[in-house]
């Protein structure tokens, strides 16, 4: 049987029975084997992409069927996109 060797074994705050004992707090910028906090966070400019996908998108405010739909938002409601139910106005249409 192969054992894998475990890198906190030479951490001043590994207990042989406890394991870790280096509070949460202090593990994401004292322990080496945490990754930095900020490499993990995603950064605004990544979401961009994202936003103009989903605001290119159709939405309630768009559809052809806007006062008949049930599922039509009222205001101040968050509007749907991309929905299944969605029409193409009557002037885009033709």
């Amino acid at each position: 049987m192969k054992h894998e060797n475990n890198p906190c074994l030479g951490c001043d705050c590994n207990d042989p029975d406890m394991g870790c004992t280096m509070p949460s707090v202090d593990r994401s910028y004292a322990c080496p084997l945490e990754s930095d906090p900020e490499e993990t966070y995603t950064k605004p400019e990544e979401y961009k992409e994202l936003y103009e996908n989903i605001i290119s998108l159709p939405n309630c405010n768009t559809c052809g069927i806007k006062g008949l739909c049930n599922f039509c938002v009222k205001p101040g409601q968050v509007s749907r996109f991309n929905c299944p139910l969605w029409v193409k106005p009557k002037e885009e249409r033709s």
